[in-house]
């Protein structure tokens, strides 16, 4: 993620490691069909592992 403050652009740290991003990827992929949509299993997983819905969206 890129963030510009007055024409410079910084890289925002990874927050999670690749562990943790692929088990909540994988976890969505698994129990979609369980929900309404995609975004709805988004926000339940992102819920319980304790990070943004939006983030895990990305």
């Amino acid at each position: 993620m890129h963030t510009s403050v007055i024409g410079k652009v910084w890289t925002m740290p990874a927050k999670y490691d690749s562990q943790t991003r692929e088990k909540a990827v994988r976890l969505v992929r698994e129990h979609r069909d369980e929900y309404a949509s995609e975004w709805e299993a988004i926000k339940t997983v992102s819920g319980l592992l304790g990070m943004n819905a939006e983030t895990l969206r990305k």
